[in-house]
């Protein structure tokens, strides 16, 4: 007679144990239920835990305005006991120093452009793509230089039986609100032309590229998110926050991966953030605010501005204080 396990035990007690690469390429996939849950901010939490050999955290770049003085780039693990068996990833494997340009959705892998410290028009950057874990990396083709980088984002498409990916390259020349966009095939090795989105908003910076459904998005300041279809290469609707959120003179959203859902986290300057949350993808309507956060003890404590700049899948929010001069 056959028995089998119960869901919540291979949930718990099973799957909590996997690694990141299987759980990503093979086990979402079984059914719907397993998929929500692996996207979870507590099974990630508890994933976290049970698999010391994944390295967890964030890479810090702090960025160096004196002419050829390198940006400095750090990782900070989230685990404060971080194995000495298991050392931090670090980009000292490339050949040259560069910044970080682009990354992946879970940051594996990592699109990286030299860098041109003393400014010179002569200097052509060198782009590469690399995995920190394993230290791989690999020169790929130049994008269209000429015009300013706003946001590359990577899109893994096939892991199993050879890697597959898409960068998306984000640019602006001197048109305001339109954007260019390139997508890199890393089957044909090249690079491809976008067509040319016109926002009625300024795109934010820091809230771009967040990758669900097979589509990356941006945001604006107008409280409009613009999705681009990876699979047909072209700019495929704009979701459009609702209208109950405060929106005042500094607001600031950001847009995050939360649960497996799109999520926005709106701040006040010193005084508050709320997370909303898409809770149907399909139904551009469904927004629903799940906390609202009071800065204002915080931003006193530090005596300036405290604003969210990034959320981790276990749901820890990073904070970038600047103290009043």
């Amino acid at each position: 007679m056959e028995s089998l396990l119960p869901d919540e035990v291979i949930v718990s007690e099973i799957l909590t144990r996997v690694s990141l690469s299987a759980l990503l390429r093979q086990f979402q996939w079984v059914c719907r239920d397993w998929h929500n849950c692996i996207h979870e901010s507590k099974f990630q939490l508890t994933h976290s835990q049970r698999t010391p050999t994944v390295t967890s955290g964030f890479f810090l770049v702090m960025r160096r305005s004196i002419e050829n003085i390198s940006d400095s780039i750090r990782f900070f693990p989230f685990n404060d006991a971080h194995s000495r068996n298991n050392p931090s990833p670090s980009l000292d494997f490339l050949p040259s120093p560069v910044r970080i340009a682009g990354s992946s959705a879970y940051g594996s892998m990592f699109c990286c452009v030299t860098l041109d410290k003393s400014r010179t028009t002569k200097s052509i950057p060198m782009f590469y793509i690399c995995k920190p874990a394993t230290r791989e990396w690999r020169k790929i083709p130049n994008p269209r230089t000429r015009f300013d980088n706003f946001g590359m984002r990577i899109v893994v498409t096939q892991t199993h039986p050879t890697l597959q990916y898409k960068i998306v390259r984000i640019s602006h020349g001197g048109v305001i609100l339109e954007y260019h966009g390139e997508i890199f095939d890393s089957v044909t090795w090249a690079w491809k032309r976008l067509p040319d989105v016109k926002t009625s908003g300024c795109l934010v910076h820091s809230s771009g590229g967040v990758y669900i459904n097979g589509c990356l998005h941006w945001i604006n300041n107008m409280r409009q998110i613009y999705v681009l279809s990876i699979e047909q290469e072209k700019w495929d609707a704009v979701i459009h926050l609702p209208p109950d959120i405060e929106c005042e003179f500094n607001f600031r959203p950001l847009l995050i991966l939360i649960d497996g859902k799109i999520g926005v986290l709106i701040s006040s300057i010193k005084e508050w953030t709320e997370l909303w949350v898409l809770e149907n993808y399909y139904s551009h309507t469904s927004w629903k605010k799940r906390y609202r956060k009071d800065l204002r003890a915080l931003s006193s404590e530090i005596g300036g501005e405290c604003l969210p700049i990034a959320m981790s899948s276990t749901g820890i929010i990073f904070m970038l204080g600047a103290a009043a001069p």
